[in-house]
C-alpha cells in the first residue's frame, strides 16, 4: 500500500481495512455500532469496546450470534498522560476498535475456537501486510488458557510469524469486564513499522467464566492498523478527525496535537453523554483547563478553534451547535480565569521548576489537578506581561 498523503487517502484506506476485516469473518453478523453514552456499559469508555455487543448475553449467561463490528470508543484513562509534561501519548481518547465476538457453548472445542480465531486474525494482518513481520506474543504465565495447536504453530511459523512465549508478567493481557465470575487472558499481535520497531495492533482474548471458556474477544485500533501503512508514531494522524486542516495544524506540535485530542474527547462527552457522574464532570473540567491553557501558549484565536471545532463535529458526525457555543464560553472563561491570576512579589522570584510552580499554586487556592501546560500558560502570561511592560517603558522615553 503507498502512503497516505491528504484526508482522502486518510478515508481510503480505513475504509479497505474495515472491507478487508469484514471479508475475513464473512460468516460473522457485521453489528451497527453502539452508542458512544455509556451509561449502560463502562466499555464504551475504554479499550474493550468490541464486547459491547455480548455482555448482556454473557451476564446472563445465554449464548448469542458471532459478530464483527467497527466500533468508535473513547479512551479517558490518558488523561494524566496530556496534562504531565514528563508523560507522552501517541493515541487519542476517540478511536475506533475493529473486531468482534466469538461464543463457545457447551458443545464446542474451546480450544479449536481460539486456535480459529488465531488463525483468521494472522490471515488478515498478513493480507494488510504482505512484507512485514508479524509477531504473537502470549505470556508464560497464561499459556494454558490460550493454547495453540501444532498445526496453527506450523501455519504461523512458516508464514514468517513469530511465536513468542513471554515470562515477563504482563498485566495488560489479563482483562476484567465487569461482569461477575468473568475474567479474560489475552495474546498480543505485533507488526514491524517502517522504523522496524514493532507496533502493538491486537488482541485475542479468551473469556472464562468460572473457570469455564464461553467465548473469545478480538480486536484492533483501526487507527493502529492504518498507522503502520501511514509510518506515522502519532496515532492522530491515522484518526478519522484529522482532515488536512487539522494534520497542518499539529505538524511538529505536541502541545496542538494535545489540543485536538482534548477537543475531540471534550465534544464526545459533551454530546454522546446522557449523564453526568463525578468521572464525567472531572473530564470535562480537566480537558477545558488543558485546551484553554494550550490556546493561551500557542496564542490561538476564539475564531481559529471554533474553526477546529467545526472540523472535529463534521468527521465525527456531531450537528449540535449551541452545545459547541456553550463549550466554548466555558473555554473562554477559563483562559480569563489564568490571565487574571494575581503574583505576588514573593511568589514571582520562587517560579522556577515545575514543581515548584505546582507547590505554590496549590497553597494559593489553586485548584487542584493543575497540570504541566497551565503552569506553562501561566508562565507565558507573566512574560507577555514583562514584555508588555518594558515596551510600554520604552515607548514613554521615545
Amino acid at each position: 500500500m503507498d502512503d497516505i498523503k491528504n484526508y482522502l487517502d486518510l478515508l481510503f484506506y480505513r475504509n479497505k481495512i474495515v472491507e478487508c476485516y469484514y471479508s475475513i469473518y464473512n460468516d460473522y453478523k457485521i453489528l451497527t455500532p453502539f452508542s458512544l453514552d455509556s451509561k449502560e456499559d463502562i466499555t464504551l469508555d475504554f479499550v474493550n469496546c468490541t464486547i459491547c455487543g455480548a455482555k448482556d448475553n454473557i451476564s446472563n449467561n445465554r449464548v448469542g450470534e458471532n459478530y464483527i463490528i467497527s466500533q468508535p470508543c473513547l479512551r479517558n484513562n490518558h488523561i494524566d498522560a496530556l496534562k504531565d509534561k514528563n508523560n507522552k501519548t501517541n493515541y487519542m481518547g476517540y478511536f475506533t476498535m475493529l473486531g468482534g465476538f466469538c461464543y463457545i457453548n457447551d458443545k464446542d472445542n474451546w480450544i479449536q475456537k481460539f486456535n480459529e480465531i488465531v488463525i483468521r486474525q494472522f490471515t488478515f494482518f498478513k493480507t494488510i501486510y504482505k512484507d512485514n513481520f508479524i509477531k504473537l506474543t502470549i505470556p508464560m504465565q497464561y499459556k494454558e488458557y490460550l493454547p495453540l495447536t501444532e498445526e496453527t504453530k506450523e501455519k504461523l511459523l512458516n508464514s514468517n510469524c513469530q511465536i513468542l512465549y513471554s515470562d515477563i508478567d504482563e498485566k495488560n493481557l489479563k482483562w476484567k469486564y465487569g461482569i461477575e465470575d468473568v475474567q479474560g487472558y489475552g495474546t498480543r499481535w505485533e507488526i514491524a513499522g517502517l522504523k522496524e520497531s514493532f507496533v502493538n495492533c491486537g488482541n485475542d482474548i479468551v473469556l472464562f467464566k468460572n473457570n469455564k471458556a464461553i467465548g473469545i474477544d478480538f480486536g484492533s485500533g483501526l487507527e493502529t492498523l492504518v498507522s503502520v501503512i501511514n509510518g506515522e508514531e502519532h496515532l492522530l494522524y491515522s484518526n478519522i478527525v484529522c482532515s488536512d486542516l487539522i494534520k497542518k495544524f499539529c505538524k511538529g506540535n505536541q502541545n496542538n496535537e494535545k489540543l485536538i485530542d482534548c477537543l475531540t474527547s471534550l465534544l464526545c462527552i459533551e454530546h454522546y453523554k446522557e449523564y453526568y457522574n463525578f468521572r464525567i464532570k472531572y473530564l470535562k473540567y480537566m480537558y477545558i483547563k488543558i485546551i484553554s491553557a494550550i490556546c493561551i501558549i500557542n496564542n490561538i484565536s476564539e475564531e481559529y478553534l471554533i474553526l477546529l471545532i467545526n472540523d472535529i463535529c463534521k468527521n465525527i458526525s456531531i450537528k449540535d451547535n449551541k452545545k459547541n457555543i456553550l463549550l466554548i464560553n466555558e473555554i473562554k472563561k477559563q483562559k480569563e480565569y489564568l490571565y487574571n491570576i494575581n503574583f505576588s512579589k514573593n511568589i514571582e522570584k520562587l517560579v522556577n521548576t515545575y514543581e515548584e510552580t505546582k507547590n505554590i499554586y496549590n497553597l494559593r487556592g489553586y485548584k487542584k489537578n493543575i497540570s504541566y501546560i497551565e503552569i506553562e500558560a501561566l508562565k507565558f502570561i507573566k512574560e507577555k506581561e514583562k514584555r508588555d511592560e518594558k515596551a510600554q517603558k520604552i515607548k514613554k522615553r521615545r
